[in-house]
């Protein structure tokens, strides 16, 4: 198999570290102009190389805005490895609250992806009538009636890892369900879609997820959390970020080109993926990814690092030789780039 791994900026072998939720990433600094990365500024650039010049490290260290890409390399280096012994209560266990009338593709898609993404048990929580569309479906992954409340109640209690929000169009149900988790210690969050609105108003949840959450919003999404516009956000992108990782202390993927993923103290720009990728489902689908690597012993935000990077890199090779993709086809190739990440 041949991949095309995207050139473009780049920052080989350095060193940041600084917030709470921190990267593990071992690299040399290499100081990314933020103008190389604004949106207004793509149409006066060609093809960009970063040089090795000599610079000391210490001087890039000093002027950098903490504002990174990385290469293959440094992903591979951050991707677990199967381990001879595993077994699938090694590899976490995942639910995932989605779906609704009209929305039951967000929830399969989204727990498709998790399970496609090495997850060990994944379970969609959902209503009935999700429940009922999908059970079939969803082969390799279990099904729970959002109602029945004494097994959801067990299954998020004994879960490492919660997604909640592809699918569910703002449902306060999905919400309230999060009541039936007596213990947040070492369970970690993947919130998106229509559960971000939720959250962000709930100030109690939101100090329970504290370091514990991957916040995933589109440009609309973010601008309706912050109460700005979209081309607000859009002219903002790593300020905005950057500012609600920061009071909130969580990592936040702001999705869009140039994906931006930040602790509130270190940027990085993920620069996989293309514009065929534009469709429905790619949000759903890059929450499944993300929930999938928690649970299999990544941190915060080498999750976010690694499913971002992930979900890009599978679209370009859905894509290849075509004018367009879904998010179905961007699954079946998530496995094979792990593969791939990992050699």
């Amino acid at each position: 198999m041949s991949i095309d791994v995207p050139s473009g900026l780049n920052a080989d072998n350095g060193e940041t570290m600084g917030a709470a939720i921190e990267a593990d990433i071992s690299y040399t600094f290499e100081v990314i102009k933020r103008g190389f990365i604004e949106y207004n500024a793509l149409k006066y650039l060609g093809e960009l190389n970063v040089l090795n010049i000599g610079i000391p490290e210490i001087v890039k260290k000093k002027n950098s805005e903490n504002i990174f890409i990385l290469e293959k390399e440094q992903y591979s280096n951050l991707l677990n490895r199967r381990s001879l012994h595993g077994h699938k209560g090694t590899y976490g266990k995942v639910s995932i609250l989605a779906g609704s009338k009209g929305y039951t593709g967000a929830a399969y898609i989204a727990t498709e992806a998790c399970v496609k993404s090495g997850a060990g048990l994944t379970t969609l929580i959902s209503s009935r009538y999700v429940q009922d569309k999908l059970s079939c479906k969803l082969i390799e992954a279990m099904t729970l009636d959002i109602e029945e409340r004494d097994k959801v109640k067990e299954t998020l209690n004994n879960s490492d890892v919660i997604a909640i929000g592809p699918g569910t169009t703002g449902d306060a149900l999905y919400k309230d369900i999060l009541d039936y988790i007596e213990d947040y210690k070492g369970k970690y969050f993947v919130v998106d879609a229509g559960a971000l609105q939720l959250l962000t108003k709930d100030k109690a949840i939101m100090k329970k997820i504290k370091g514990k959450a991957i916040f995933t919003p589109h440009p609309g999404e973010m601008a309706k959390i912050i109460g700005e516009s979209i081309e607000f956000v859009e002219d903002n992108r790593i300020e905005v970020a950057k500012k609600y990782a920061k009071e909130n202390n969580i990592v936040v993927v702001l999705k869009g080109y140039n994906t931006v993923i930040t602790n509130g103290d270190d940027v990085y720009i993920n620069n996989t993926g293309n514009s065929k990728m534009a469709s429905g489902g790619m949000g759903d689908c890059l929450t499944g990814i993300i929930s999938a690597l928690l649970g299999q012993n990544h941190s915060i935000m080498n999750s976010a690092l690694l499913g971002t990077y992930i979900h890009g890199l599978s679209g370009e090779m859905a894509s290849s030789e075509k004018y367009s993709t879904v998010a179905s086809e961007v699954i079946e190739n998530i496995s094979k780039v792990m593969d791939y990440i990992a050699r």
